[in-house]
């Protein structure tokens, strides 16, 4: 009887035994199972995390890459008027003392008053081109700004010719101003990116 107990008590013992086996091994690969999820859901998080802040700062660099295109931009487009106001009124002037050359003396009051005129539009459009290089040295590189220094003072030389009594000057100069035009439009294409250096577009 004892025999047939200790048996009995070893096919129990055995079959518990299988039972917690299989049970604890079915346990223990869930739990890793857990454990391995709960590593990847933290993965996750990080590469969601660093996914972001990578977007924000490049969302905040073409912002900024944007923003200073376009104030580039107006500040080309503002310049490109009055250099095109400096070139008008030295086409006006170097008109008016021509004129007046032709019809042999100063005329009265009013011719006076046309040549101050003027004389004062020039100088005020020279005025505008130097202050406007005051913001292309802000907003673009220094070639640009030499080549406008460069300008401005070519066209105050050429203002003071005309007012010293020598119009012709405007004529003579009229390829090296043409000349600085286009260098001007070539570094200002550059400036805003629509032309390549080399002069390429």
């Amino acid at each position: 009887m004892q025999l047939i107990l200790w048996g009995l008590a070893a096919l129990v013992g055995a079959f518990i035994g299988s039972y917690l086996g299989s049970y604890l091994k079915k346990k223990g690969e869930n739990l890793a199972t857990h454990e391995d999820i709960d590593k990847l859901v933290e993965q996750v998080r990080a590469v969601t995390t660093a996914t972001k802040e990578i977007e924000a700062k490049t969302s905040i660099g073409v912002w900024d890459r944007q923003k200073r295109w376009e104030l580039k931009r107006e500040v080309l487009f503002e310049t490109t008027k009055c250099i095109a106001a400096v070139k008008d009124a030295l086409a006006r002037l170097s008109a008016v003392y021509e004129t007046e050359e032709t019809s042999q003396g100063e005329g009265g009051p009013e011719r006076r008053e046309t040549r101050a005129k003027a004389g004062a539009e020039s100088s005020e459009a020279a005025n505008r081109l130097e202050q406007a290089i005051l913001l292309v040295d802000l907003a673009c590189g220094p070639e640009l700004k030499k080549g406008l220094l460069d300008f401005a003072l070519f066209a105050r030389r050429l203002s003071l010719q005309i007012l010293d009594g020598r119009p012709e000057t405007f004529m003579t100069s009229l390829n090296e101003l043409v000349a600085k035009l286009d260098a001007l439009r070539v570094e200002m294409r550059r400036e805003i990116g629509v032309e390549k250096p080399g002069g390429s577009p």
